[in-house]
């Protein structure tokens, strides 16, 4: 399945018919103890787990959006950034850490910095997918 070509709305039901690596992937991120995200190509939200919901503050409605939009980063500078990111995983196939301090409407630093793990994954039809683990500074476990 190319995920890039879901609409958000039917993300949900996509991932309910899924099976094979991307079903495990899944469970095994929901009892992971991490908060832990999965984006398509397009850093699009396909799944997340319990941690991350809680420590992002996630809602169902955050399915099929960018990070920035459900953190409500608005710099563009970030924004590139953060797409930045997500385009050299999938470029160069490995692990990578990354440290992001978003700026305020004013341009100060942000008390929501993060830091992020992320790799690539295949799914069951070999469409790459991202898979993020977060931290947060400071965030309790």
């Amino acid at each position: 399945m190319r995920w890039e070509k879901v609409i958000a709305a039917e993300i949900p039901v996509e991932l309910g018919k899924a099976n094979g690596r991307l079903h495990l992937l899944i469970s095994f991120l929901s009892k992971f103890p991490s908060p832990a995200l999965v984006k398509d190509r397009s850093s699009r939200i396909l799944a997340y787990n319990l941690r991350a919901q809680k420590l992002l503050d996630l809602e169902k409605s955050s399915i099929g959006k960018e990070l920035h939009q459900v953190l409500g980063i608005t710099d563009a500078r970030m924004i590139r950034q953060l797409r930045q990111q997500d385009r050299s995983v999938f470029t160069h196939g490995s692990a990578r850490v990354f440290f992001n301090v978003p700026v305020d409407l004013a341009g100060k630093p942000s008390a929501k910095s993060f830091s992020l793990l992320q790799f690539t994954f295949a799914d069951s039809d070999d469409d790459p997918l991202l898979v993020s683990f977060i931290t947060r500074p400071g965030a309790k476990p």
